[in-house]
Formats: structure tokens, sequence, C-alpha cells
């Protein structure tokens, strides 16, 4: 919150991360004079069966905020305002954050507070695979049972998940590893619209080695040497990623998650007040009674709407002839695979599925704000 009383403010989701960042943050500005917080949320329209969008509704009944609510459909910024001028083509598949950034530097907001460091510091981690180890199993069973319906996933397969990793001896998980890398490179090849001669031509399997270092591997008996390991790849592909969007529209983004302090705290707290019942960040649950609505609170699993946001500005800049598979082939040419192209206009245009279509769109415009780019030799 350290900046000019004004001109702050903070996303507000219908997630724990930064309900409670919000929910916080509100009180120190109220308790020095300098509130209301502004707030940013993106959401459907009130009459929606988008779980998210009613838990955001929920969190914008809290007082002392002023609350800014941007919509997916319509998109205020045409396409080419929220892809242009990424650092990476991988920045523009976050419509939703640079839509967020948008409207509050419009408000005169030069920082904004996120909650996206909440997953990594306060996950349960490995508390289930550690009550395996123990031969505390009865507590163990029960915490996967809550866990699936928190989730809303299958029982059994959970239950295979973590007896494997529990109980399978590290050198066979090694060599498991190692075939699984393979076999999902493969995979991720033949789900790509990329083209497999350019994949090949800038040695695809050797980077995706290398990504696979960025993530620590194997057992490690130190708690809190588990959560410092998950920070590194947070801070490459989360935090970076948000500095670089909020960037682009001269706004900073803070994650208070991320302060040394609160990341010193989280690691040394035990799997049990991380993981109740099938809850998970139970101590951030329980801290926020009285704080946050129980909507917010007690809301389960992790939707996301951001796939929306990308999906409508896509209709729109077909609709408005911005794009065309006709300019989407002349553009990637060399880059993307014609016929896997073909296959996911045909997709969209049948099943309205935008996806691939977008993250070729992006590409698309970023090898052309790019074209007369220099490059660094080595």
């Amino acid at each position: 919150l350290r900046a000019p009383p004004g001109t702050v403010g903070s996303m507000l989701s219908g997630g724990m991360d930064s309900g409670s960042v919000v929910a916080v943050g509100k009180e120190i500005l109220s308790e020095r004079g300098d509130g209301p917080l502004h707030t940013y949320s993106a959401a459907q329209y009130r009459d929606t069966d988008c779980a998210e969008s009613r838990a955001v509704y929920a969190a914008l009944t809290m007082p002392s905020i002023s609350p800014t609510l941007v919509h997916p459909d319509p998109i205020e910024c045409d396409i080419e305002t929220l892809i242009a001028g990424c650092e990476e083509p991988f920045d523009g598949e976050f419509t939703i954050l640079k839509r967020i950034y948008l409207a509050a530097r419009a408000q005169g907001r030069c920082v904004v507070l996120d909650g996206a460091g909440g997953d990594v510091v306060l996950s349960e981690g490995s508390y289930i695979v550690r009550l395996i180890r123990q031969r505390r199993i009865r507590r163990a069973i029960a915490e996967i049972v809550a866990e699936r319906r928190f989730w809303g996933t299958t029982l059994a397969p959970a239950l295979f998940h973590y007896a494997r990793v529990a109980l399978v001896p590290e050198f066979v998980k090694t060599k498991l590893r190692g075939l699984r890398f393979r076999y999902a490179v493969n995979g991720f090849l033949k789900q790509s619209l990329i083209s497999r001669d350019f994949a090949n031509s800038v040695r695809i399997e050797e980077r995706f080695r290398q990504l696979r270092q960025t993530f620590p591997v194997g057992w490690t008996p130190d708690y809190a040497v588990e959560r410092c390991n998950a920070i590194r790849p947070n801070m490459t592909a989360g935090r970076e990623r948000y500095a670089r969007i909020a960037a682009a529209t001269a706004t900073e983004a803070r994650d208070p998650f991320m302060d040394k302090r609160v990341v010193d705290f989280c690691t040394r707290l035990p799997g049990r007040v991380r993981l109740k019942n099938g809850w998970p960040k139970i101590i951030l649950r329980e801290l926020m009674a009285d704080r946050l609505p129980d909507e917010v609170r007690w809301c389960r699993g992790k939707p996301h709407i951001g796939w929306m946001f990308n999906a409508s500005v896509t209709k729109q800049a077909v609709n408005r002839d911005e794009l065309s598979i006709a300019g989407l082939q002349d553009s990637v040419n060399g880059y993307i695979d014609p016929a896997a192209l073909a296959s996911a206009w045909r997709e969209f245009r049948e099943n309205g599925d935008a996806e691939r279509i977008y993250s070729a769109y992006i590409l698309s415009v970023w090898l052309r704000e790019n074209a007369n780019r220099s490059l660094v030799q080595g």
C-alpha cells in the first residue's frame, strides 16, 4: 500500500487470495483515513451460472471498497489494444489481466495489488503424502475423500496417485519421469498448432528439458525447502508475467503474498493448517472470518473466467473482419502447421471453441510487431 493516497488499487476475484488482500488492505487504509480501496474485478453479468462470477458479486458487497467491474462481453477495448505490446506471445493469453490493468490506469491507479502468490505459499503441497509415509492412513484417506469433494474429482484415481507418490521408491520414480517426459513432449507437439519442422529447428525437446530444470523434483523431508522450491517457477511464469503485462499499461503489479516476511512465515506452517477436511488454505479461510463473505470463503473448486475474455475478443475480431483464416495463414506461415490451423478454425466456427485460434492470433500480432526487432547474437 506504500504509494501516494488514491493511487493504489487491488484486483478482487471471487477467490480467497485477492479477497484476503482486499479485506486487510481496506482496513489499513480506513485506519489511516485513506480509504476506500479501489478494486477491479472481472465477471459475467449478474444473471449467470458461472460460480466465479457469483463469488465476485458476493465479494463486491464488502464495505469500504470502491469497485469497478469489467465484463467479457462487450469488450470496450479492441483486440489489438489487448494483445499488442506483449514482450512474449505467452503474455497475450491473459486478456483479463490486461483489461483490468487498463481499467485501473484509466482511473489513475499506478499500483494494482493481486493475490496470485497465495496458491504458492499456502498450497497443501505434500501434506497427504507425508501422512501416508507417517502411517497415518486413516487421516490421509479422510483428507483425500474430502479433497475430492472440494475439487469434484473421482476418488479412485486420487487414492492411486497419492499412494504411488508416497510408496514408490525414488529411484523407480526417477526412471518413470524420463519416460513420462518423452511421452509428454510428443503429446504437446501433437496437440500444438506449431509446425513440426519449426519445432525441430529450434530443438524443442532440449527446450522442454531446460524447462524441467526450473521445477525441482524428488522428495525433500524439509517442508520449508519444498515450499521455497515451489516459488521459483512461480516467479518466472507468474510474477514476471504480471509485471510485464502491468508495465505495458504503465502500472506496477504487487503481490503481498510474495513479501519476504509472508513467504518466510508460510514456509514454516505445518500441513494441517494448510489442508483440513478437504479445504485448502484453511488458515486463511479461518483468519478471514467476519472479513470476507461466506460465499467467498467456502466456495468450492477454482473456477476461472479468463477464457471467456479470450473467446469474446476473438469472436468480436472475426465479426469486425479483423481476423480471418486467410490472414492468419499468411502471418504465421512457417511457424504454424496449416492443417492444424484449418482444423482449429473449423472448431471455432462450428463449436465456438476459440482457444487455439486466439493463440494463433496472438502469435501473428507478436510476429508482426517484432518483424524488424534487432536480435542479440549468441
